[in-house]
């Protein structure tokens, strides 16, 4: 339904009933468009709440216009046609200036076409070394006769430097994932390996 092509994070247009908009991360004041912030809903399909009372009153926040939003953590943008684009999940910074979303970046490299490159994905992982930030590691499925070695150049080419990869890790196959859910397993494979 959305009036424009399915693509670069666009995820379409709100349902019926339903209110979106963009705010300041951490605060109920509302953007305007095409501005970076988080993404919030309101109307008769939000859900009622968590098992945490904590969660719910951090998802669930009654605003100045009496509505109660759903906080939904996912970072975004809406333009003048209502379109809402999901750029990342939450803020991700890294150590030295930058913060690190996913998706563009996925979308640099896509975008940049290199030889050698039939699929990839970003998964972030906390920073040991500096705690509150995050450093980027990038999945790549690769074509006969190319290594990681050899797209590393043009990978970080395309990437603003605080968007290079900490390491490249080739596989065979993208495994299916939700967005979000099958990335904290990677994590945690990661984790996993780096502490062992």
């Amino acid at each position: 339904m959305a009036p424009k092509p399915i693509r670069d994070g666009n995820v379409g247009v709100p349902m019926p009933l339903s209110v979106v908009s963009v705010f300041k991360p951490g605060t109920q004041e509302e953007l305007t468009y095409n501005q970076l912030g988080e993404i919030c809903k309101t109307g008769p399909g939000n859900m009622l709440g968590y098992d945490n009372p904590e969660a719910t009153a951090k998802a669930l926040q009654k605003h100045a216009d009496g509505n109660v939003w759903l906080h939904t953590g996912d970072l975004g943008y809406m333009d003048e046609d209502g379109v809402i684009y999901v750029l990342n999940r939450g803020y991700a910074p890294r150590y030295g200036g930058g913060d690190l979303a996913v998706l563009p970046m996925e979308n640099l490299v896509a975008n940049a076409r290199i030889d050698g490159i039939d699929d990839e994905f970003f998964v972030l992982l906390d920073d040991d070394e500096h705690p509150g930030y995050y450093v980027p590691y990038l999945y790549v499925v690769l074509k006969d006769g190319y290594t990681v070695d050899s797209i590393r150049e043009k990978v970080e080419e395309c990437l603003e430097e605080y968007q290079h990869p900490v390491e490249i890790i080739q596989i065979d196959k993208r495994p299916f994932f939700h967005f979000k859910t099958n990335r904290i397993g990677l994590m945690r494979e990661l984790k996993a390996e780096s502490a062992s």
